[in-house]
């Protein structure tokens, strides 16, 4: 036990400096142990992810059936399904045939979950192969509409569907034209709540936005300090405060926002000169909170959202400082 608890210790290390290649290393040393064999599902599918990051796909689709054998039922990130991850992984690797067949296989699971068609949409759009990714993403907005899905469903897969549309050469078709302007209404009526949210969140009752993903507008370190300087009512809001007191305010406007409902949360890092450049584009007062509001809200949907939340207690803190984020902004109160 002695020696996995070891193992164990240099994983923790080796998953907080994203070393992958050390977690190849540690998680074989692991599973050649007795006393691993009760995680050994954990450990594989673990390894499957440190192979897919290192573009050794076809150990990550051996690690992941093998996971599967141990009776790994987990929860993926970025797959609805391991079916799906491994249908992915075998595509990337070239193997085209046995995708296409894992593919459907993933169908027949779940034939109407929109989620699954849009992850294989994405795949093969990934890999060049846009006629195929059309199909599927075709179907996809196709059962979305019809069961009335989120509007983030809808909203990538009438994305994803334009970009694949446009890499074909193809105009937007009646389906096209009647998602987007969907998005676009429901884009039109969220923007007005979170406009609202953040007029009012000083109140005792805010509003809370409909929609199951929101980027809250975060200075880090850097562009804080300059933002103090630059507007006296920003500075007076967070009381000329320390970094770390500006980012406990935003972690528990976070929570808040989770605890009204809001599913998928991220932080929109601002550069305050990029930032100013869309004021000035967009004629916005680049002091008023709605504004940052309005422009997080755009970096959200230009994919510029690099710091989803909560991050995993031992990953390194959202806001920039270095430590984990059970030792940081988690302890905000």
């Amino acid at each position: 036990m002695a020696d996995l608890q070891a193992i164990d210790r240099e994983l923790d290390g080796a998953r907080e400096r994203d070393d992958n290649d050390a977690r190849v290393r540690l998680i074989t040393r692991a599973l050649a142990l007795p006393e691993a064999q009760p995680h050994r599902a954990d450990y594989l599918d673990e390894l499957a992810y440190a192979y897919q990051q290192l573009d050794r796909f076809d150990d990550a689709i051996d690690a992941m059936r093998q996971a599967l054998a141990a009776g790994w039922d987990g929860q993926l990130d970025d797959h609805p399904s391991a079916q799906a991850l491994i249908a992915d992984l075998l595509l990337r690797a070239g193997r085209t045939d046995e995708a296409a067949d894992a593919w459907q296989r993933a169908e027949r699971e779940d034939p109407r979950d929109p989620r699954l068609h849009q992850t294989a949409g994405c795949a093969y759009a990934d890999v060049g192969l846009h006629a195929t990714a059309l199909g599927w993403q075709t179907t996809g907005l196709q059962l979305a509409l019809a069961a009335g899905e989120d509007g983030d469903m809808i909203w990538m897969l009438t994305g994803e569907r334009a970009q694949t549309l446009d890499a074909l050469g193809h105009p937007p078709d009646e389906l096209q034209l009647r998602a987007e302007e969907l998005v676009e209404r429901q884009e039109q009526e969220e923007q007005a709540r979170v406009d609202a949210f953040y007029r009012d969140r000083a109140t005792n009752q805010p509003v809370a936005p409909r929609r199951a993903s929101i980027g809250l507008a975060w200075f880090p370190a850097p562009e804080y300090t300059r933002a103090l300087a630059t507007w006296p009512s920003f500075a007076e809001d967070y009381e000329h405060g320390p970094y770390a007191a500006y980012c406990a305010r935003l972690e528990l406007l976070l929570r808040t926002l989770k605890a009204q409902g809001v599913a998928q949360l991220a932080l929109t890092p601002i550069t305050i000169d990029d930032y100013l450049a869309w004021c000035t584009e967009h004629d916005r007062n680049p002091e008023q909170s709605d504004s940052r509001a309005r422009y997080a809200t755009e970096l959200l949907k230009r994919g510029e959202a690099i710091n989803p939340w909560p991050p995993q207690r031992n990953d390194r803190c959202w806001c920039g400082i270095e430590r984990k984020y059970k030792k940081c902004c988690l302890r905000a109160a």
